[in-house]
């Protein structure tokens, strides 16, 4: 209905939902900002002190390994490990950072092409696993690419990293209706328990140790 049809009450108080509504949309946006910000700040502050523990403990282990008892090299193991733990976090911190903070270029994208060339990049993965990815006709959408690609490589690798005994089978499909595409990306993996659904969407979230599935 048009505010003008409305009682002078009631537009007026739709009039005020409006004003909220913006003014938590500018405070979101702030915040998300200052988030990213953060991100960006911390990532950079932390990037340098990790490369020198990383490389003073190659040069420990190069110049002193053969005055080092077992002990010593396995806590000088134990070291490096944990370093590059933290370094990979860092990377994918700050490469967070900067995807939420890129503006969003829109074309026409081929959805085909798109998984075509990261099935390319996953190429020794999927030899190694022998996956088995299944790819429905693809919609040519109004999109951002690179987006769109680094959405469908996030998908199709956990997919294969996620895995049963059993090769991984995947199988990848849209269907069209109401204006809208509907794109589904399924697989034979482990799943997701009903309880970890909310948990498992949250930020550097783990439900398996690192021993088993590697990544943050």
């Amino acid at each position: 209905q048009n505010g003008n049809n409305l009682p002078p009450e009631k537009a007026f108080d739709d009039e005020k939902v409006k004003n909220r509504f913006h003014q938590y949309t500018l405070e979101l946006e702030r915040s998300n900002e200052d988030l990213r910000e953060f991100a960006t700040i911390a990532s950079h502050d932390l990037q340098e002190p990790i490369r020198k523990i990383i490389g003073f403990g190659m040069r420990l282990k190069k110049d002193c390994s053969p005055f080092l008892d077992d002990k010593g090299k396995d806590y000088l193991e134990r070291m490096e490990r944990s370093a590059k733990k933290m370094q990979t976090f860092v990377d994918d911190l700050l490469q967070y950072s900067k995807a939420t903070a890129s503006s969003i270029r829109r074309h026409r994208v081929d959805f085909k092409d798109v998984i075509s060339q990261i099935l390319t990049v996953l190429e020794t993965r999927i030899e190694e696993t022998q996956a088995k990815i299944e790819v429905g006709s693809m919609p040519v959408i109004e999109c951002d690419r690179t987006q769109m690609a680094q959405l469908f490589q996030n998908l199709i690798s956990n997919a294969i990293k996620f895995r049963r005994e059993e090769a991984p089978l995947i199988h990848i499909d849209v269907r069209q209706g109401g204006g809208h595409y509907l794109i589904s990306i399924a697989d034979n993996g482990i799943g997701i328990d009903e309880a970890y659904r909310e948990r498992v969407f949250t930020l550097f979230q783990r439900l398996h140790p690192r021993a088993k599935y590697e990544g943050t």
